[in-house]
């Protein structure tokens, strides 16, 4: 996601949220609204994800344009998982989470009859994450990634490697650097979410 993508969505949401000596009017959110809609309904390249999410995060809503958004979505995914392409980890993320803003189980997409599974794409990218931290002390990708993975699967109901959660906990509770110390692996296997 870029930062530009990011403030647009910090900034739909603002009027959803209070906060001390700021606020964001009508008249500043419309045009980034207007260029967000831009963005989800041109596809010269692949749709982002985050774009979809942040329109479901608006506190106005073009749905004919969402409507049609979701549905290149989950066309590109589609093709790109039966094809075998490696999607990025990230990316997976934020189809899934995309899906699920718009009330879509991420672990049943279909698009022209061919069907995937992006929680299990999801999970499967976690289990090698968590192998190399295993292995080797650090990520692949890294912890906001997995982070974002368990997310997921908490959404989806899933279980979520608990040491894996407890570490990242403690990370940011002593506000420690991801890769100073070993992911401590003698903790129980898995939590349900």
């Amino acid at each position: 996601m870029s930062i530009y993508q990011l403030a647009i969505i910090l900034l739909l949401i603002a009027p959803r949220c209070s906060c001390r000596n700021c606020s964001v009017t009508e008249h500043e959110i419309n045009p980034l609204l207007q260029k967000l809609l831009r963005i989800a309904t041109n596809f010269d390249q692949d749709p982002d994800p985050a774009t979809l999410i942040a329109l479901r995060l608006a506190s106005r809503h073009n749905l004919p344009i969402e409507k049609q958004l979701l549905e290149q979505l989950k066309k590109t995914i589609v093709d790109k998982v039966t094809k075998g392409e490696d999607v990025p980890f990230y990316l997976m993320i934020r189809y899934a989470l995309a899906f699920r803003s718009a009330c879509l189980n991420p672990a049943s997409i279909t698009y022209n009859q061919k069907h995937v599974d992006l929680v299990k794409v999801v999970k499967d990218k976690l289990d090698l994450e968590i192998r190399n931290i295993e292995t080797k002390g650090q990520p692949l990708t890294d912890f906001y990634h997995i982070s974002s993975a368990i997310l997921v699967l908490c959404f989806e109901e899933k279980n979520a490697p608990t040491y894996i959660v407890q570490d990242i906990i403690n990370r940011a509770m002593r506000r420690q650097a991801p890769f100073i110390t070993p992911v401590d692996i003698s903790r129980p296997p898995t939590i349900a979410c």
